[in-house]
C-alpha cells in the first residue's frame, strides 16, 4: 500500500476528520481514533438497522481502523500515542485544545517533525472563527447554496453532508502536504481547514464572475428533461441533438449556427427534446445518445447506482458485515491503480479495542531531496494534459505546492479561455484566449505550451519530455492517450518511476469507460440531482458542476500517495480517477439510508432529517436569505425567544413535533428575519450559540471581512488583464503557504523554453515545428471567432 508506514491519529473525530482518515487508510496508512469513553458520535448517528446498533456511519468511515478511549486531560497519554505518528488530526480548535496543553504550539517542540492539523467550520483565527454552524450553514456562506435552485424561490441545498466531505478531502490532502515536507526537512507544521474555505475552492466562476464581470451568479432553474420513466440532463448544448431526435435536416437551418441565433433557439430546442424525450426511456435516450457523443445522462436514484453495471464492473461496490452481523454495501475508493490492491476491508472497530497496541514508529526509506525551500513539491515536473476543469485543479495544486508544471494545450480553443471575460468582452477581442477568468484562476503559477499531439511529431515532444518528469497529468476522454500512443504502458517504460493521474467521466474501464460527460450531468448520473429539489418529483443540479473539483481534489490526494511511494520505491503509478464514482461518494447518505429502509428519500427542500427547524429564510433585502439549524432542545428554545415566540418552545418541545410542525415554525422565522438583513441577523443568533450564517451571494464573498483576515485571496498582475484576485488556495500552512509566484500563462507563452529545456530542441528544430503547425502562437480555430 501506498502510505503503508504512516500513521495517522484523529482526536474525538466528526464526519470531516472520518472522511479524511478512511482516504488516508484506503492509500495504506494506519489511522488510529482517540474517542471518548462515550465513543465518537459518528456511532450514534442514524441511519442505523435498530435502535441497539451502531450507525452505518460508523460502519463505512471507520472500517479497518484502531479505537482508543482516551480523555483529553491526559495530555501524557495523548502525548505518548502522538509519538508514534506522522500525522494529528483534531477539529475541537486551538482555543480548547490549548486549555488541555494539546495546542501545536505548546507541541512542536516536543514533536517537531509532526504534521498538525485543525479542521473547523472558518478556521483557527478570523473574526468568524468561533462562530456556531452546520451544513446548510457552511453551504451558505461557502457559496454553493444563493446560486442553487428556482431564482423564483428560496435558494436550494444539496441535501447530505457535502461540506464535511469536502472538508475531510482537504484534510487528508494538506496533510500528505505537510508530510512531504516533514520528510524533506524534519519540520512538522500546523494545517488549518476552513469549511467555508474547501467550499469556496470548489468553485470556477463563482467570485470571478463579480470581480471581472460585474454578474450576480446566482439561480439559473432546473434544465431537466422529463422521460417516460425518469428524466436526463442535457450537459453540453450542441447541434447533434437534433440527430438524438431523429431531425437531422434542422442541423443545417442557418438560424442555428451563429452564437446568438443558437442562444436565442434554447427555449425551442428544449421543446422539441422534451416532447422527443417524454414517450422514451431513461437508459434508452442515454444510451443512444452516448452513442452519438451527446453530453446527456440519466437521474439515477440509489436503486440505480447500486444495481450500476458501470460500477459492477469496475467492482466498486463492496459488501462489509456490521459489529451487529447485518451487511452494508458501501463505495471503495473512486480510483483505481496499477498493481495495487484494494485494502482488506476489515469491520470497524468496537469502542476501545485497541488500548493494548502500542504503535511503533516505522522509519522508511525516502529519498527525497532535501530542501531549501518552503514549497514542499519543489524540484517535482508535472506535465500537464488537460483541459476544462478537474485536470487543471490538480495541477494547481501540485503549483501551489511548488512543483514545476508545464501545461500542454491543444491547437484549439478550450472552454475556460473561451468564456467569462473581465467587463463582459468578447470574442471579438484579439487576444480574447488570453482572457478567460476561469482559465487564469486555474493555471496560476504554471508555464504552458501549445502542442498538437494528434500528430506524430507532436508525440514525439511529449514521449521526450517524458524523460524529464515525475507526474503526468491528463483528463482526455479515455482513448486519446493511448491512440496518440502515450498510454502509461508505452510512458512508464520511458520513466519507471513515473506517476500519472487520468481523469474521466466514468472511469478508464466498465462499459461506460468511453461515455463521454461534464461535470454538470456527472451530477446526474451520480446520485446529487435525484436528491435535490424543493418536493418529490422536483429535481435540480447543484447549479455548477462541482464532481470536477471533488474529482480534482482527489487526484492531489493520490497523487501525493503515489509519489511518495515512488519516490521510495522506485516504482510508478497509474492512477484512473472517475468523476462519477467521485461525486457518487459525496451522495453516500440517500444511498446507505435506501439500503436500511427500501426507499429512497426523494427531495426535501432544504429540509434535514436530523435538524428542526433546518432551511433558508427570505431576510429585508433583494434576494436576500439567512440559513439556520437547530440541532437540540435547548438551542430550540433559544430561538423561539429571539425571534418573539416562546409559546412555539412549549407547544414544539420534541424535535418530532418540530419536525410535524415546520410550516408554522419557518412562517415564524421568516416573519422575524424579514425585518432584519441577513448579516444582522447572523449577529444574533450567533451571540446566542444558534448556527446560523447569511446565504453569500459573490459579492458579499468577494467583501467577506473574515476572508480577508485569513489572506484568502491571491493577487496578481496578468500581462493582458491587468491587476486580479482570485481564490486561494482551501488550506493555510504554517510553514509552507501556497503563493502566487505567476500569473497563467499566455497561449504558447512558454513554448520555446518548454521544448528547449525538456524536450531537448534546438532553435532550429523548434522553428520547423512552428512551420509545421506543431506548435502555434496564436489558436488554430480562431478564425471561428474573430471576423
Amino acid at each position: 500500500m501506498l502510505l503503508e508506514g504512516i500513521t495517522v491519529v484523529e482526536l474525538f473525530p466528526n464526519l470531516a476528520l472520518a472522511y479524511a482518515t478512511r482516504l488516508l487508510s484506503d492509500l495504506g496508512a494506519t489511522v488510529i481514533m482517540l474517542e471518548p469513553s462515550s465513543g465518537s458520535d459518528i456511532r450514534k448517528m442514524e441511519p442505523k438497522f435498530s435502535d441497539d446498533d451502531e450507525s452505518v456511519f460508523h460502519a463505512y468511515l471507520n472500517q479497518g481502523k484502531q479505537s482508543v478511549v482516551v480523555d483529553l486531560a491526559d495530555t501524557d497519554v495523548i502525548v505518548e500515542i502522538l509519538k508514534s505518528a506522522d500525522i494529528f488530526i483534531e477539529p475541537l480548535g486551538q482555543t480548547i485544545m490549548q486549555q488541555y496543553q494539546l495546542g501545536y504550539e505548546q507541541l512542536k517542540d516536543q514533536l517537531p517533525s509532526l504534521v498538525y492539523a485543525s479542521q473547523s467550520p472558518y478556521g483557527n483565527f478570523g473574526p468568524h472563527q468561533d462562530r456556531h454552524s452546520s451544513e446548510i450553514v457552511d453551504y451558505a456562506t461557502g457559496g454553493f447554496l444563493y446560486y442553487c435552485g428556482d431564482p423564483e424561490r428560496e435558494p436550494l441545498s444539496v441535501n447530505g453532508y457535502q461540506s464535511s466531505w469536502h472538508a475531510g478531502m482537504h484534510v487528508a490532502t494538506a496533510a500528505l502536504f505537510a508530510h512531504i515536507y516533514s520528510i524533506r526537512t524534519g519540520i512538522g507544521q500546523h494545517v488549518d481547514v476552513s469549511n467555508q474555505e474547501t467550499l469556496l475552492s470548489a468553485h470556477v466562476w463563482l467570485i470571478s464572475s463579480w470581480l471581472e464581470e460585474g454578474e450576480v451568479f446566482t439561480r439559473k432553474g432546473s434544465g431537466l428533461i422529463k422521460c417516460k420513466d425518469g428524466y436526463i440532463l442535457w450537459g453540453l448544448r450542441t447541434l447533434d441533438v437534433f440527430l438524438l431526435m431523429e431531425r437531422p435536416e434542422l442541423m443545417d437551418d442557418p438560424k442555428y449556427h451563429t452564437d446568438t441565433g443558437w442562444r436565442d433557439a434554447q427555449p425551442e430546442v428544449e421543446k422539441m427534446l422534451a416532447d422527443y424525450c417524454i414517450n422514451k426511456g431513461m437508459q434508452e435516450i442515454f444510451e443512444f445518445g452516448q452513442q452519438l457523443r451527446l453530453k446527456i445522462c440519466p437521474v439515477n436514484t440509489p436503486q440505480d447506482l447500486l444495481d450500476s453495471e458501470q460500477f459492477a464492473a469496475r467492482d466498486w461496490w463492496k459488501n462489509i458485515e456490521m459489529s451487529t452481523g447485518n451487511q452494508i454495501q458501501i463505495p471503495t475508493p473512486p480510483w483505481k491503480m496499477n498493481g495495487e490492491q484494494l485494502k482488506s476491508l476489515l469491520p470497524a472497530p468496537s469502542l476501545n479495542a485497541h488500548a493494548e497496541i502500542i504503535n511503533k514508529k516505522i522509519s522508511l526509506k525516502q529519498r527525497w531531496p532535501k530542501l531549501n525551500t518552503n514549497k514542499p513539491l519543489a524540484g517535482i515536473r508535472v506535465l500537464e494534459i488537460t483541459t476544462a476543469w478537474a485536470g487543471p485543479l490538480v495541477g494547481r495544486h501540485l503549483a501551489d505546492m511548488g512543483a514545476e508544471v508545464f501545461l500542454i494545450e491543444p491547437p484549439r480553443v478550450q472552454p475556460t479561455r473561451g468564456h467569462h471575460f473581465p467587463g463582459g468582452s468578447d470574442q471579438i477581442w484579439p487576444h480574447f484566449y488570453n482572457r478567460g477568468s476561469a482559465f487564469n484562476q486555474l493555471n496560476r503559477n504554471k508555464r504552458g505550451m501549445m502542442l498538437d499531439i494528434r500528430h506524430p511529431d507532436g508525440q514525439a515532444q511529449i514521449l521526450e519530455m517524458v524523460k524529464n518528469v515525475d507526474v503526468i497529468i491528463e483528463n482526455n476522454s479515455v482513448h486519446v492517450m493511448n491512440d496518440y500512443g502515450m498510454g502509461f504502458a508505452v510512458l512508464s517504460k520511458i520513466n519507471p518511476k513515473l506517476v500519472m493521474c487520468s481523469i474521466s467521466g466514468f472511469g478508464a474501464t466498465g462499459p461506460h469507460a468511453h461515455y463521454v460527460a461534464l461535470g454538470s450531468n456527472i451530477e446526474a448520473s451520480g446520485g446529487l440531482v435525484s436528491q435535490t429539489g424543493y418536493y418529490k418529483d422536483d429535481h435540480f443540479g447543484s447549479g455548477t458542476y462541482v464532481a470536477d473539483p471533488i474529482a480534482g481534489t482527489l487526484g492531489s490526494l493520490t497523487i501525493m500517495s503515489a509519489l511518495l511511494d515512488a519516490v521510495a520505491s522506485g516504482k510508478g503509478r497509474h492512477i484512473d480517477i472517475s468523476l462519477q464514482e467521485s461525486l457518487t461518494t459525496f451522495m453516500i447518505d440517500n444511498i446507505l439510508r435506501y439500503q436500511i429502509n427500501g426507499v429512497a428519500n426523494p427531495p426535501r427542500g432544504n429540509k434535514s432529517l436530523t435538524m428542526s427547524p433546518n432551511g433558508v429564510y427570505q431576510c429585508a433585502g433583494n434576494d436576500s436569505w439567512l440559513a439556520l439549524s437547530i440541532a437540540d432542545d435547548i438551542q430550540w428554545q433559544t430561538l423561539a425567544g429571539i425571534i418573539g415566540q416562546p409559546t412555539l418552545a412549549t407547544t414544539y418541545k420534541t424535535f418530532a413535533e418540530r419536525k410535524a410542525n415546520e410550516i408554522v415554525i419557518d412562517e415564524a422565522i421568516t416573519y422575524w428575519a424579514k425585518a432584519l438583513d441577513h448579516n444582522q441577523a447572523t449577529k444574533i443568533l450567533q451571540a446566542a450559540g444558534i448556527p446560523s450564517g447569511p446565504v453569500l451571494a459573490n459579492w458579499e464573498i468577494a467583501a467577506d471581512p473574515h476572508l480577508y483576515y485569513r489572506n484568502f485571496w491571491m493577487e496578481g498582475v496578468h500581462p493582458e488583464v491587468g491587476y486580479q484576485r482570485w481564490e486561494g488556495a482551501p488550506w493555510k500552512f504554517s510553514e509552507t503557504p501556497a503563493t502566487m509566484e505567476k500569473s497563467a500563462p499566455l497561449f504558447n507563452q512558454h513554448a520555446d523554453e518548454i521544448l528547449r529545456e525538456f524536450a531537448g530542441r534546438s532553435d532550429e528544430e523548434i522553428a520547423k515545428l512552428r512551420e509545421d503547425g506543431i506548435t502555434l502562437d496564436r489558436p488554430s480555430d480562431i478564425k471561428l471567432f474573430v471576423p
